[in-house]
């Protein structure tokens, strides 16, 4: 049997063809060019936005089940205080939440507790032994300053939720401690077809920023910002007068030791206010999953497959009051 392998010339337009669409990746697009970069950050986020739209309607339906009504920022427009929507569209009123039930006895059980730092010595005098001690006290102290265990209870309840618990950590420019910040699952973007088999080797996170402060950190950008387009990606349902403004924070991992394609970009509609080299081999985000993916990214929570059953409960309490 024989094989085609072309030409000398195929080949070259093959080779050409690959070069040509490497540069049109965001993280290989010029740094000098903010718009081209914050263009193809936005494209590509686009591109992904049928997907995330299914997992922000999901999201706003679990939490949704879980509060007993319509929560502010997730999915479409706030829903029916004391009603759950399901993804039928049926509207059902709540009357026992069981969901809720399950999730607060979860928290209850297991968020709770309070892990404590200890740094051991082996064969060490009392010197070392009082200084292990005083870094134990340390180390509780800063949890204490950054509020990490009442933030874990919230994060280990939003895995409940809506599958993931996410913690962003990254360092203050002007600081000395780490910063720690809780971040939705529904900020988190990630293409499912990358994080299929292995870890994404870029992620993207929506914000939304006011116009003022975000013109603070990057002076040399306060035109742009005032004249960026707030809608962005998201068409999120705001005031008119609102001045928050759609803030998008990208990472791509380098594809290897030393490689140059590791990149950090912070991007509005328009414009890339900043872009970075990113040498790290991770995301600076921690995320616990109640019940992890079969394959891809994001993890299911409790509060989803409960869906159903909380339905039931609804219809026997509906018969129940009938009789």
């Amino acid at each position: 049997m024989s094989i085609y392998r072309g030409n000398d010339g195929d080949d070259a337009d093959r080779v050409d063809e690959t070069k040509e669409r490497e540069r049109h990746q965001w993280w290989n697009v010029d740094a000098d060019d903010g718009e081209d970069i914050a263009g193809a950050v936005f494209s590509y986020v686009s591109g992904l936005d049928s997907w995330q739209r299914m997992r922000r309607s999901i999201n706003a339906e679990n939490a949704a089940a879980y509060w007993g009504k319509g929560v502010y920022g997730l999915g479409a427009d706030p829903r029916t205080i004391g009603s759950f929507v399901a993804g039928n569209g049926a509207q059902y009123t709540i009357t026992e939440n069981g969901i809720a039930s399950v999730v607060q006895t979860a928290v209850a059980l297991i968020a709770t507790n309070r892990p404590k730092p200890v740094f051991l010595t082996e064969g060490e005098g009392w010197a070392k032994q009082r200084q292990a001690k005083q870094l134990g006290h340390f180390t509780l102290g800063v949890y204490d300053k950054l509020e990490l265990y009442p933030m874990g209870t919230r994060i280990f309840r939003d895995a409940c939720i809506f599958g993931d618990g996410i913690v962003k950590v990254y360092a203050e420019p002007k600081g000395q401690l780490p910063c720690v910040e809780r971040v939705l699952s529904d900020d988190i973007i990630v293409d499912e077809q990358e994080a299929r088999d292995c870890p994404p080797r870029q992620m993207h996170q929506r914000r939304w920023v006011d116009r003022g402060v975000l013109a603070r950190l990057y002076p040399d950008h306060a035109v742009e910002i005032w004249r960026a387009d707030s809608s962005g990606v998201r068409r999120h349902a705001t005031r008119a007068a609102s001045n928050m403004i759609e803030l998008l924070e990208s990472w791509h991992l380098p594809s290897e030791e030393d490689a140059d394609d590791g990149v950090y970009a912070v991007c509005v509609s328009g414009r890339c206010l900043h872009r970075s080299a990113y040498k790290k081999d991770y995301f600076p985000f921690v995320v616990y999953s109640w019940d992890k993916p079969i394959t891809g990214f994001y993890g299911q929570g409790v509060v989803e497959p409960l869906t159903l059953l909380q339905l039931d409960l609804n219809g026997i309490n509906k018969f129940i009051r009938r009789c």
